[in-house]
């Protein structure tokens, strides 16, 4: 589902300017930077340029979020066929042997490259649509993608030290993910209430900008 709304995200951002081709012709010759966060952000990648606002670039990271919408669900039918054949057990995702390790490796380096292009895709256009609130739209998408991430690896460390402590026939590793769903909706709840205030104003058309209008303003020769 956050893959999806990543995914979707994106393709917002760029159907505000008008879509693809609109978004070449207004940012023509201006620059997006790859060197963002959550995977490129500091000096260890020196190879990561800016590079040129085309449809080239703009298909790349389309496919980049794409991807994260194919290949999460992939991931949840295959840990649950392992699951109903006893390969996939909770708590066990630092074992080397467990498959949950290498299903959740894949996962997150998927999560990754779709958080990423979606970072990108959001710095670039900012700018350009102020008006549109799309900061706000952006941190409530942001905000649920950390709680939901890292609030569940902190509950799984925390079973792994018996922290909460097992109830009778309740598992440490099963109360905590108990007690983790439990605070997601009371969270859930809270950024559902912040999203409807981002996304309830009814948004108009893109306005072009004033070196487009300049454009129009120019004598014929």
């Amino acid at each position: 589902y956050m893959a999806v709304c990543i995914l979707m995200f994106v393709r917002m951002v760029v159907d505000y300017m008008g879509g693809f081709k609109a978004v070449c012709k207004e940012m023509e010759g201006e620059q997006m930077s790859f060197r963002t966060p959550p995977c490129c952000c500091c000096c260890c990648c020196p190879g990561v340029y800016k590079q040129k606002v085309n449809s080239t670039n703009l298909k790349r990271v389309n496919l980049m979020t794409l991807q994260g919408a194919f290949v999460r669900p992939i991931i949840t039918i295959v840990a649950l066929i392992l699951w109903a054949d006893k390969r996939y057990i909770l708590g066990e995702d630092m074992n080397p042997s467990a498959a949950s390790l290498y299903l959740n490796l894949i996962g997150a380096v998927s999560s990754l490259v779709a958080m990423w292009a979606m970072m990108v895709t959001f710095r670039s256009l900012r700018s350009q649509l102020q008006d549109y609130n799309v900061g706000k739209k952006f941190a409530a998408l942001q905000l649920t993608i950390v709680v939901v991430n890292i609030q569940g690896f902190l509950f799984q460390i925390l079973a792994k030290y018996n922290i909460p402590e097992c109830v009778r026939a309740l598992s440490s590793t099963v109360r905590a993910y108990r007690s983790n769903y439990f605070i997601l909706i009371i969270e859930m709840l809270l950024l559902m209430i912040f999203a409807r205030i981002a996304f309830m104003r009814k948004e108009e058309s893109y306005k072009a900008t004033t070196r487009e209008i300049r454009e129009k303003l120019k004598p014929a020769d």
